[in-house]
């Protein structure tokens, strides 16, 4: 057993840390568990070569993990559950594609190795796996421009009293198969951190996000996992070019001015009042009504005019035209017409009278004779 600790040493020293190297893989054997947190790809250095880590297990005490595995049809191994201490906690034999399930009732918070061995002792395939004493809620953006520093807010909560509180150490993960930033996270409460991490070593691109809780005992040089977050994708981008905001100046508002509109009023003044001798009606009958329109021009213009009948003998008539300006804030014109009404006063014929008093009078004095 003591190539299988050296094995193990070698394996939990290197897993442990995050720092990218090189990618391997081992074609013709892997192993995984069900529950798992997908990380960039590390490749670490055992006694018998290189092994490609791709994820790792997440669980609590009490439960159950599923281990499948994947071996050439023909082959023969075992599946061992290896705790910090080197110690062996659990075995099940394997032969081909296989699937092996362990109880996780007796396993103290911590980190551990789930690994497919041959019987002697050489490592095919490894696994981490951390039995929580923390269970972690990361929040993070989706994507993040190349330039800027990202805020991670993260959440503990604390399932085991086997673990002190606070933890020793909080870290938040970026990184790809090639480049990787790690970030210390400060305390802002209770269980209750932030990191700010800065991008500007990445380039753009997608990348994981995770955190890590570990306590202070040491495992293989490397603080001891205790806690670790689901893995979030994130896209770094370039960084997007300022643009200036320019302002329109506003425009004054525009207001409608009401418009002076002239009224015409006409007015008609009526002279009418005739003399005819002998009956006779006067000459030029109506027309003699003469309307005369007011106009709007200066204000208070007055213009008498004198307008003589030839053909009659009535007196001169007066025609008054009077200018009345009218200013309306009213865009509509408005006419206003007044209604001239003729008067006419009968005139009696001088001449019949004349006549009627002689014919009387002879009259008179046939009957005296």
């Amino acid at each position: 057993m003591v190539s299988t600790r050296v094995c193990l040493g070698v394996f939990l020293a290197v897993c442990l840390l995050t720092v990218p190297v090189s990618i391997g893989e081992t074609a013709d054997y892997r192993i995984s568990t069900e529950e798992s947190v997908d990380i960039p790809d590390r490749t670490i250095e055992t006694k018998w070569g290189e092994q490609t880590v791709t994820d790792i297990g997440k669980y609590q005490t009490g439960d159950y993990v599923s281990v499948t595995t994947n071996a050439p049809s023909d082959k023969e191994y075992t599946v061992r559950i290896i705790n910090s201490e080197q110690e062996l906690m659990h075995s099940n034999p394997g032969v081909g594609d296989d699937k092996s399930r362990f109880e996780l009732d007796r396993y103290d918070p911590g980190t551990y190795a789930v690994a497919l061995m041959n019987g002697s002792e050489e490592v095919y395939a490894v696994q981490p796996l951390v039995v929580a004493g923390y269970t972690v809620d990361q929040r993070a953006p989706e994507s993040a421009e190349s330039d800027e520093q990202m805020e991670v807010s993260v959440e503990l909560t604390k399932v085991s009293n086997d673990v002190s509180s606070p933890p020793a150490t909080v870290e938040v993960v970026v990184g790809d198969d090639a480049d990787s930033v790690r970030t210390t996270a400060t305390k802002q409460s209770d269980l209750t951190y932030t990191a700010t991490v800065d991008l500007s070593s990445l380039s753009t691109g997608d990348y994981r996000v995770y955190t890590t809780v570990r306590r202070d005992n040491e495992v293989f040089g490397e603080k001891e996992l205790i806690g670790l977050s689901d893995s979030q994708q994130l896209s770094v981008v370039a960084e997007q070019p300022s643009t200036p905001s320019t302002t329109e100046p506003q425009s004054p508002a525009e207001t409608e001015s009401p418009t002076a509109t002239p009224t015409t009023t006409p007015t008609t003044t009526p002279a009418t009042s005739e003399s005819a001798p002998n009956g006779q009606q006067p000459a030029g009958g109506d027309s003699a009504d003469e309307d005369t329109d007011a106009t709007t021009s200066s204000p208070a213009d007055s213009t008498t005019e004198q307008v003589t009948d030839t053909t009659s003998t009535e007196p001169p008539q007066n025609t008054t035209a009077t200018t009345t300006p009218t200013q309306t804030a009213s865009p509509t014109a408005t006419s206003t017409a007044v209604q001239t009404t003729t008067t006419e006063t009968p005139v009696l014929p001088d001449i019949s009278l004349l006549i009627l008093f002689v014919s009387l009078t002879l009259l008179a004095r046939r009957a005296t004779n």
